[in-house]
């Protein structure tokens, strides 16, 4: 009976954070590296904020006025010699990958228009967190 009275409490929490029990986190991995993208509502969010230590690296994309996220922003991540690891367009605000230690290149394109920069990426030290933010 508790078990059946917390998960309808979750179900309700949840379409209230404007979540529905179908979506879900997008997990997959592209050129060996283990990607989750998402963020839409607050289950989401939260967790994505309890796995970012399972992942070396955090993307998160924002309005700069606002601090509102910004969905549907395409995400490149580059070696530094230009050999593109990831690449998506995550329906929610962030992505989380787990890089290995480095110098990597990102590119968010939101609304048209393109930010690039390089990140250090220290697993054992820290886990890199980047926001891009646009007008």
């Amino acid at each position: 009976m508790t078990g059946r009275i917390a998960a309808a409490l979750a179900i309700g929490l949840a379409w209230l954070a404007g979540a529905t029990p179908a979506q879900a986190l997008k997990s997959e991995t592209q050129n060996g590296i283990p990607v989750v993208t998402g963020g839409v509502g607050v289950p989401e969010t939260q967790e994505l904020h309890r796995m970012r230590f399972r992942h070396t690296l955090r993307v998160t994309t924002a309005n700069a006025r606002t601090g509102k996220y910004l969905s549907d922003c395409r995400i490149v991540v580059a070696t530094q010699a230009g050999r593109v690891l990831v690449d998506a367009t995550p329906e929610g605000p962030m992505l989380l990958a787990k890089l290995p230690a480095g110098y990597y290149w990102l590119r968010a394109t939101c609304n048209g228009r393109t930010q690039e920069r390089v990140v250090l990426v220290v697993p054992e030290k820290y886990d890199t967190d980047s926001v891009f933010y646009w007008d």
